[in-house]
Parts: structure tokens; C-alpha cells; sequence
């Protein structure tokens, strides 16, 4: 009887049909990238109907999921089912959300593709690049993140004299402050915080290779990360300026995990003194402190002593409270998938939630779809934690580690009080780099065939 079980093999590593499927991958997975990334250059090309740029990126995603279905249909081996079956199981609990909303399938459409379906782009990445493709593929994608960086700068020091077609996409307005010149730096990629969120993945991912790389390689990094971080700085975005913080010190206690008990002391010591000397310094240096405590970003915006501000932080308030009223009506499932997208029959007479994501997402789903959406993306950063942590190369590993940690950042604290990431560039962006952290799981999981009989 033993002879007769029929076992699967996966490609060969270096076989022709890997590297034929992974050039393609990297291809299109490259293209995806700029389209995202530079969909507001794009869109400065005239179409009919829509933007360019979404249509590019639209139209490889769905390339992605018929290639994906085909291989899944010839029987193609798994590289990691644990995320296959949960992004299937996701997208099944978020069509019949869309089967019982009222809403129009337009409409429930466009819901589906931003909430859940571009995560096709990730299981793409996984089932078919190798891990020298998800270095090409991380590669193009942390680079557009530096152009589009440096645009972002230029945009706020070039502000008073750039036209109106540089200063903001045609689908997007320009954010700034009550009673000054500010004009916050979007790079052409949506409006400041979507901006902002994709600039959070970009420095996470150069701030880990700091610390993953070695010799001209680190010390790239450390300059696009100082790049990015600068453009951070002129979204004014408290969310992403904490968060990056915080990213920034979490980052290389991570990588100091891998490398044993010796390098976590040395890496929280210098992390710990370097934290200390900045407060000591702040508090004993008159003039520093001044410095800090009055420039704008500290009286103005954190301290919320701009009328702007202060009116951003009342509507969080209010788009919270609105959620809540909305599920207290339908608890279970939600008032309809949809419901809170623009352009929904609910949005003519009735009020939307466009700052809070996840408070869209309870008045959307109500409870279920909400732990649904939790669950799935528990499991995705799980995933992305065991490459972190068996990966062989460090490089890749940092890539997962990269992910992880926007993910937490960004879908478990920024997305309480935005909606920069769902069905956006940052979400796009997002999928194509955990799909790169995922792929190196196939090199672990190759199932060699039947010993001849």
C-alpha cells in the first residue's frame, strides 16, 4: 500500500519553471509598486473614466488572482497554507457581508477589493517568488518609497512656488493649519496621511536593513531612513511621528533578539543611554529646551494649540461616537458592507466615518466582521513572526520583521483614528512586502519525492 501514496514536490529551487514563474513575479509585482506609489504621476494622464493608476493597479491584481487560481486549480503545492486558507476563509466571511448589505454590488465591489481582495497581491508573491525575486520585488518598492520621499520634501520647501498640479492629486485636497503658510507634504500619493502611512512601511523597512545589512549596504540605509524620516516630518502627522518613534526603538531590540543575550544588552544600553543623554540634555540645556518646547510641532500640533488641530482630534471623537451609535443598532452584522465607502446609498442622507478604519469597519460588519478582520491579520503577523524568527538569511528575516511591525503600527494603533490604509497605496504597498517575507517559507517546506521502489 505504501507504494501507492502519491507524494507532491514542489519546484526545484533553481529549477526552470521557478524561475521562469518568479521573473514574472518580480515583474509584475515591480509594476504594482510604482504604479502605487507613483499613482499620482500617473493620474496626471487623462483616462474616460477613473484613474490610470488605479487601473494599472487593479488590473495586475487581477493577473495576480487568476495566476493564483490557475496554479491552485493544477494542483500547485502550497508554500504556506496556513495563509492561504485564511486569506480564503476572510474573503468568504467578507462576501456574504456583501451578500446581505443593501447596498448596491458596485459598490459592495469596490468595499471588497479595498477591505479584503488586494491581499491576493501577497498570496501571488508567496506561491511564486523565490527568495532572490522577493529581494528584487522589496528592493524596487523601499526605492520608489525614497523618490516619492524626497518629492514629499520638496513639495513642503517648494510650496509657495510649485502649481497646484504638484502640490496635490487631482483626487485628493491639500491639508495645512489655521493661520500659517504650512502646506502638509502628500508626494503626490493620496492625501497627507495616506502619504504618511505608506512613508511608515518605507522607514520601517530601511530602518531594519540598518541593522540587517553591513558595510556600504548599512550605510544606504541609514541615509534613506534619515531621508524618510525628514519627509515624516513634513506630513506633520502626530500619529506617524509617535509611531515611527517608537518603531525606531523597537526595531533593533528585535534583531538583537535573534543574535543572542549579548547583543540585546548592548543594543538596549545604547538605546536606554541615547534616550537618557536626549531627556537629560532637553531638561538641563536653556537654550535646547526652549528650542524644543517652543517650535510648532510641540506648542501647535501635539500640544494642540492650533485651531486645526484641535478640531482634527474633536472629529476622531466624533466618528468614534458615531460607530458606536451605529452598532448599538445592528451589533451583530452591522448596518451593511459598503455603507461607510464614498459614493454609498447610505452616504446621501446619512453621515460616513472617514477618520477610524477599524470604527467603519464595526458599523460596517458589527461584531463579526470585526473579530473576522482581527483574526485575519493575527494570523498574518504569526506568519510573518516565524520567518522573522527562522529564517536562515538576516536580510529576509528583516524583511518579515519590517512587515510585522508596520503591520502592528499601522492596522493595530493609526488605524483607530484614520483611514489612510484600507484599499489605499500603504495597503497595496503593505501586501507586496509581507508577500516577499512570506515567500522565503517555501524553503522550508519542500517535500522531496517518493524513494524509488
Amino acid at each position: 500500500m505504501e507504494g501507492n501514496v502519491r507524494h507532491t514536490r514542489l519546484p526545484a529551487w533553481g529549477s526552470r519553471e521557478t524561475v521562469q514563474s518568479s521573473s514574472t513575479a518580480v515583474l509584475l509585482l515591480s509594476i504594482l509598486a510604482i504604479s502605487v506609489a507613483f499613482r499620482g504621476f500617473i493620474g496626471l494622464v487623462p483616462t474616460p473614466a477613473g484613474s490610470l493608476a488605479t487601473w494599472i493597479t487593479d488590473g495586475v491584481t487581477v493577473v495576480c488572482a487568476v495566476i493564483v487560481v490557475w496554479g491552485l486549480l493544477g494542483r500547485r503545492p502550497l508554500r504556506d497554507p496556513w495563509f492561504v486558507y485564511a486569506f480564503g476563509g476572510f474573503v468568504a466571511i467578507s462576501l456574504f457581508f456583501c451578500v446581505i448589505s443593501p447596498e448596491p454590488w458596485p459598490v459592495k465591489l469596490i468595499a471588497l477589493r479595498n477591505h479584503a481582495l488586494y491581499g491576493v497581491v501577497a498570496l501571488y508573491a508567496t506561491q511564486y517568488l523565490t527568495e532572490w525575486g522577493a529581494a528584487r520585488v522589496e528592493a524596487v518598492l523601499r526605492w520608489v518609497g525614497v523618490a516619492v520621499a524626497v518629492f514629499g520634501i520638496g513639495q513642503y520647501f517648494f510650496r509657495a512656488s510649485l502649481p497646484d498640479w504638484l502640490l496635490k492629486p487631482i483626487d485628493s485636497d491639500l491639508f495645512g493649519y489655521w493661520g500659517t503658510d504650512i502646506v502638509r507634504a502628500n508626494g503626490l500619493v493620496g492625501n497627507t496621511i495616506v502619504y504618511a502611512a505608506f512613508l511608515l512601511l518605507i522607514l520601517a523597512v530601511w530602518w531594519v536593513r540598518v541593522f540587517t545589512t553591513s558595510g556600504s549596504q548599512r550605510w544606504v540605509a541609514l541615509g534613506a531612513t534619515l531621508v524618510v524620516g525628514g519627509a515624516v516630518l513634513a506630513t506633520f502627522s502626530r500619529m506617524v511621528m509617535l509611531l515611527a518613534i517608537v518603531l525606531m526603538v523597537v526595531a533593533p531590540m528585535l534583531v538583537a533578539l535573534r543574535r543572542g543575550r549579548r547583543a540585546i544588552l548592548l543594543t538596549g544600553a545604547v538605546i536606554g543611554g541615547g534616550l537618557v543623554v536626549a531627556a537629560v540634555s532637553v531638561l538641563l540645556i536653556e537654550p535646547l529646551r526652549a528650542r524644543v518646547l517652543d517650535s510648532w510641532i510641540i506648542r501647535e500640533l501635539f500640544s494642540q494649540g492650533n485651531a486645526s488641530v484641535t478640531e482634527s482630534t474633536d472629529l476622531h471623537f466624533e466618528m468614534i461616537q458615531m460607530a458606536l451609535d451605529h452598532f448599538a443598532g445592528s451589533p451583530l452584522v452591522g448596518i451593511g458592507y459598503g455603507t461607510q465607502s464614498s459614493g454609498s446609498t447610505f452616504s446621501v442622507d446619512g453621515s460616513v466615518i472617514t477618520d477610524g478604519a477599524h470604527w467603519a469597519t464595526l458599523a460596517e460588519g458589527g461584531a463579526l466582521l470585526t473579530l473576522a478582520t482581527l483574526g485575519f491579520f493575527a494570523i498574518v503577523l504569526v506568519r510573518l513572526g516565524r520567518v522573522w524568527w527562522k529564517a536562515g538569511d538576516l536580510e529576509a528575516a528583516g524583511r518579515a520583521l519590517a512587515a510585522g511591525l508596520y503591520l502592528i503600527a499601522q492596522f493595530g494603533a493609526a488605524s483607530f483614528l484614520n483611514s489612510g490604509f484600507y484599499g489605499k497605496t500603504p495597503f497595496v504597498a503593505f501586501w507586496i512586502l509581507a508577500g516577499c517575507a512570506l515567500a522565503v517559507c517555501v524553503s522550508e517546506r519542500r517535500v522531496e519525492p517518493a524513494s524509488p521502489r
